[in-house]
């Protein structure tokens, strides 16, 4: 606390700076500055103590950053000056250079305006004090001072340098004042080892923080925090110190003293000098190297959020395409397809729910609110055995706690869509709430449109997000949650489409000991589609739906060098594969419907993380499921059950059987990781998946109408071996990270549709159907700098996605609708200054494979019939996009509590008209002529207003 009467306290060549030596001090500097006393000046310049006093000054409310590179008077810098803010414009240069500035002299004036463009910032900082009595002194490129240029000149001396090295010393190994006391103290243990449980989170959002890194100084040990932000230490009683840090926080020292097992909470506050020159990530930057799973993506929700959008949505599904393996057919596609794997192959969790559809407006919006998400992560390796139900990959997306501190919100508001978010304390520290809204409307730009079909369209869309979250105590937590969406989509009042999902949750976390945490979850989930055509004599509707109640319950142990976790899962499903209902008096349409299929999934799950070596760890897993289609029901019979065809259906048959078919199976999973040095290792790894609902089309990519088809005795479960192997090495303290990945998957029992199959409200699809098997391979390269001024990723991978059925192509191997050899994608952040980012988006992939006319023949009178190629024998032009955005926003500062950002951006920058399908065009009079479909051949402009209670 600071004194109101200053008076000189007494100085001692040991021991820590207190407050009053601080203000002391810059009292003594500011007479000096204003008087002409060289007697004093020149006793104070050489009592050394005084000067290193003074020096603790400037690093009190300052930090230490070293400038790697070339030195700081050589850099070339732009800086326009102006007399009424020429101090704040440089010391923003400064901030900018990680450098620190201090100025002695408050009274020092700038006549003219400056303008330096390519000026070497020592040339800078001379012409500033060349006509002033100032001068300027540069400290190991990091520390510079302007002031009286006497007492600089008569302060150059060794003791003055070492004097100001000891100071900085002092200043970056601030220790909190504070120590902490864990465990009892009427309950001291006197031997053996206690067990510290604890959790690091922001200071301002009360959010976990991952991948901080602790050091227990007196022993030179550490951990890590988790995708929770806890952490364990293991330490004897005493006396320690740790230290906290993590990119883009305040470091912390915090001395503690241990009686006995206990926990500890730590909160980082963020630096009040860093701001968007660096990318702060929710991992450590050498997660890359660290981590034992290959094939592992963890999503940047900020990384996401600088990057072009389409119409200003922020969308992790399109952030998703930039990692490598990970590709779409094109625009207008929902879902994406991983490592050669179908769109329903992807196991998408929100929390602990599954969704089926994870797109608005047919692919063109995801279904997340990037405002609210805490983080993401892909699998598309090796999963890990808590996941199943999918063969490809697992998109695990967590939604964050509310605020428990403090009222926040959040939102934007752009050319077609809106987006707000509310989160707060509803009791403080023990019960938070979190709402989102998002909605669209976009009629008006449909409106604009000067084509007839267009104009006349409509499309509409929202999602609702809520989560409440309340603490029992230091060791109990639930939240609740809900999410609801709903979209509408007509075309000039020809067809539409409608669907929605509606999702509930409850999570029950539990520390049962040190050692042993718990979460028990309970999922409903209904997700309902429409198809509807208003074409005359055809007007009918088509509705669909897949719902299921799912209960799971996970235990995870962690103890020194393992982590172990297990658990139980049931899940339950129902699904109408189809109602078909005529619409309106003129239709012609025969009412249908498909009975209603229920089936049941059980898994038992174990998975373990084993650090065997400082430099190799293994994990291992087994899944073991059960799955069963239940009755009782009517099922046709076929002369062939291996084969149905619907040419050899014997008759109908009610089964009373409440289980009609039952499969189960045991999965094995396993990587490995092998540490050359601290940034290179190798990785391997294997994982058996199998999947018992399918989503099946015939269109190049699903709608929302798709089926969802239950495996039974006629309609298999899909089977998969995946394996990977991985070699991946960071450079320069690992700001740079490079990975190079190979992968196979070999597919049993995969399932293609029949040329021209009819799969709308058909009670026997299984005749509409083929099985088969699939393979895909492929290497994926990534390089990425995660900090700096200019930072960014390049990803490139070669692959193949290919098929082998009976039925198809002579039984010959042939490309998926998804094969796209080649696929390169780079994104460029660069950062102007505090406030200015511009990011540009770059994306090239082959065309996909396609099926094409080859020729023509005529059958009756004037009726034409087209000679098709084997499926998929043909591609689609090459496709490759520019997308560009610059963002305006405010600089990170402490006190300010309400942010604002602008953000311009353009999708498809050079109107480039890819081609999504190609197709046929005849009447009975003319030559069949191909045209080709592009969906989004213009460029598209956007501006979007952000804004954020702090």
């Amino acid at each position: 606390m600071c004194k109101k009467e200053i008076t000189a306290p007494r100085f001692s060549q040991h021991g820590p700076v207190d407050v009053d030596h601080i203000f002391f001090l810059l009292y003594r500097f500011g007479s000096l500055l204003l008087s002409d006393f060289w007697i004093e000046i020149d006793r104070v310049v050489n009592d050394m103590i005084f000067i290193r006093h003074y020096l603790c000054l400037l690093f009190a409310f300052s930090f230490s950053a070293i400038l790697a590179g070339q030195q700081l008077d050589s850099i070339k810098v732009n800086l326009e000056l102006k007399p009424d803010n020429w101090q704040e414009r440089l010391r923003s240069l400064t901030d900018g250079l990680n450098v620190i500035l201090f100025i002695a002299d408050t009274s020092m004036v700038l006549t003219e305006n400056k303008n330096y463009r390519e000026q070497y910032f020592g040339d800078v900082l001379l012409d500033l004090v060349r006509e002033t009595e100032n001068s300027f002194l540069i400290y190991r490129d990091y520390l510079v001072v302007i002031g009286d240029r006497t007492i600089l000149q008569e302060s150059r001396s060794s003791e003055f340098y070492q004097a100001l090295q000891q100071s900085l010393s002092a200043a970056n190994n601030k220790v909190d004042d504070l120590e902490i006391l864990v465990g009892d103290m009427e309950k001291v243990v006197s031997s053996g080892t206690t067990v510290i449980n604890g959790k690091i989170v922001d200071g301002e959002s009360d959010e976990s923080i991952i991948g901080a890194t602790l050091l227990v100084r007196e022993i030179g040990q550490g951990t890590d925090t988790d995708e929770d932000g806890k952490f364990q230490l293991q330490l004897v009683p005493g006396s320690y110190t740790l230290l906290v840090q993590y990119i883009g926080y305040q470091e912390r020292q915090i001395p503690i003293r241990v009686f006995g097992s206990g926990d500890l909470d730590i909160v980082l506050n963020r630096s009040s000098i860093l701001l968007d020159e660096v990318v702060v990530e929710a991992k450590k930057r050498d997660e890359n190297i660290q981590s034992v799973e290959v094939g592992v993506s963890r999503v940047s929700i900020r990384e996401i959020e600088k990057l072009p959008s389409f119409l200003g949505e922020v969308d992790i599904i399109k952030g998703l395409l930039q990692q490598p393996g990970v590709s779409t057919i094109g625009e207008g596609s929902s879902g994406f397809n991983v490592r050669g794997g179908t769109v329903d192959q992807n196991l998408i969790i929100v929390d602990e729910g599954m969704i089926f559809n994870v797109s608005h407006a047919l692919g063109f919006f995801s279904a997340f609110n990037s405002d609210i998400l805490s983080d993401a992560v892909l699998y598309k390796g090796n999963i890990p055995a808590k996941y199943g139900g999918r063969l490809a990959s697992v998109l695990d997306v967590n939604i964050k706690d509310g605020n428990f501190q403090k009222l926040r919100f959040k939102g934007g508001l752009g050319v077609v869509s809106s987006r707000l978010s509310l989160e707060g304390p509803l009791k403080k520290d023990k019960t938070s709430f979190l709402i989102s809204v998002r909605s669209t409307y976009s009629d008006w730009v449909l409106k604009a449109v000067k084509i007839p079909e267009v104009s006349t369209s409509s499309a509409f869309f929202y999602d609702v997000n809520a989560k409440f979250t309340h603490r029992f105590n230091e060791r109990n937590f639930i939240s609740v949650s809900g999410y609801s969406s709903a979209d509408q989509f007509t075309y000039a009042d020809e067809f539409g489409f409608d669907y929605e999902t509606l999702l509930g949750q409850i999570n029950y976390r539990s520390v049962l000991n040190d050692h042993l945490f718990s979460t028990l979850s309970i999922i409903y989930s209904d997700y309902q589609s429409s198809l509807s055509d208003e074409a005359g004599h055809d007007a009918s509707k088509l509705s669909i739906g897949t719902e299921y109640i799912k209960i799971k319950e996970n235990l995870n142990f962690s103890f020194d060098n393992l982590t172990l976790d297990a658990g139980i899962s049931l899940i339950n499903y129902q699904v109408n594969p189809g109602t078909v209902v005529p619409q309106g008096e003129t239709s012609s349409v025969i009412p249908a419907s498909v009975l209603e299929e229920e089936a049941r999934e059980i898994a038992v799950y174990s998975d373990a993380i084993f650090k065997v070596t400082p430099r190799f760890s293994i994990s291992g897993g087994l899944r073991f499921t059960i799955y069963q289609f239940l009755g009782p029901r009517e099922m046709y019979e076929y002369l062939n059950p291996a084969k149905p065809m619907l040419e050899e259906i014997s008759g109908r048959n009610f089964l009373d059987e409440k289980i009609i078919h039952e499969e189960s199976l045991l999965q094995p999973r396993f990587s490995a990781r092998y540490l050359f040095d601290a940034q290179t290792s190798v990785k391997i790894g294997y994982a058996r998946t199998s999947q018992y609902i399918n989503q099946i089309s015939n269109n190049d990519t699903p709608t929302p109408t798709s089926i969802w088809q239950l495996s039974n005795q006629y309609i298999p479960s899909q089977l998969s071996h995946n394996f990977s192997l991985g070699y991946f090495k960071n450079f320069k303290e690992n700001i740079w990270n490079t990975g190079l990945e190979l992968y196979y998957r070999h597919i049993d029992r995969l399932i293609d549709y029949r040329d021209f199959a009819d799969l709308i409200a058909n009670d026997h699809l299984e005749t509409e159907l083929l099985t088969g098997k699939g393979q895909a391979y492929g290497v994926e390269l990534s390089l990425k700098k995660q900090v700096g001024v200019l930072h960014g990723w390049l990803n490139y991978t070669w692959s193949r996605s290919l098929r082998k059925i009976a039925g198809i192509n002579r039984q010959t191997w042939y490309p998926s609708n998804f094969d796209k050899p080649h696929d390169l994608s780079l994104v460029t952040n660069y950062q102007i200054n505090k406030r200015n980012v511009i990011s540009l988006y770059f994306t090239y992939s082959t065309g996909r494979a396609i099926t094409i006319p080859l020729d023509r023949h005529p059958v009756e009178g004037d009726i034409v019939v087209l000679n098709y190629s084997d499926r998929n024998a043909f591609r689609a032009p090459d496709y490759h996009r520019l997308d560009v955005s610059y963002t305006l926003g405010q600089g990170y500062r402490k006190s300010r509590k309400f942010k604002t950002s602008w953000t311009f951006s353009v999708y498809n920058l050079y109107a480039r008209r890819n081609a999504f399908s190609v197709y046929v065009v005849q009447d009975n009079l003319s030559k069949p002529k191909i045209n080709r479909l592009s969906v989004l051949g213009n460029a598209f402009p956007s501006l979007t207003f952000n804004f954020e209670l702090l």
